[in-house]
């Protein structure tokens, strides 16, 4: 078949357009595929993402299931007004509000473990005037009033943390 016997004249326009192929079943198939394999494209990467937002307990604050339990809650109020605060769970995330500005952060295992066995000393106690305000709460739902930050106790790991964001 020669080269003019393929081009057909549309005669509603008057141009020249190459004649098409008879269509197959299996060609007519083919764009249904690619929707179909584009759907479910769509719907693997929505539930990986929901599979990840799960794992971390959605970033809500009550620590989700899977060891995100509160560990604590400390609180610093400055004489300006401006509230510190931070929030540290079992599994070493941190949610720490500075102002209005939240981060979350995670602890490394060693670190995590420097705040549980902090935890367990003794937590000594200041005066509620001292400046700034500080309120811990234990994960017991114990609230201690002016923890004090000496060396060597988890208040002072806490303040720390606050300040710099390690415990190292």
């Amino acid at each position: 078949m020669s080269r003019m016997a393929l081009i057909a004249v549309s005669s509603m326009r008057g141009t020249v357009a190459p004649m098409s192929a008879p269509r197959t079943a299996a060609d007519r198939r083919a764009p249904l595929r690619r929707v179909a394999a584009g759907l479910l494209l769509v719907l693997v990467a929505l539930l990986t993402l929901s599979a990840c937002a799960s794992s971390t307990g959605g970033g809500g604050t009550d620590g989700g299931t899977d060891g995100g339990a509160k560990l604590l809650h400390y609180q610093r109020v400055w004489p300006d007004g401006k509230i510190e605060q931070q929030t540290i769970f079992a599994d070493g995330r941190i949610e720490m509000k500075h102002g209005e500005f939240l981060e979350r952060l995670t602890l490394a295992t060693a670190d995590l473990a420097k705040v549980q066995d902090a935890l367990k000393q003794p937590i000594p106690t200041g005066s509620p005037d001292d400046s700034p305000k500080r309120t811990l709460e234990l994960a017991d739902g114990t609230i201690i009033e002016a923890p004090k930050p000496e060396p060597g106790t988890v208040t002072q790991l806490l303040e720390k943390l606050l300040d710099t964001h390690t415990v190292g």
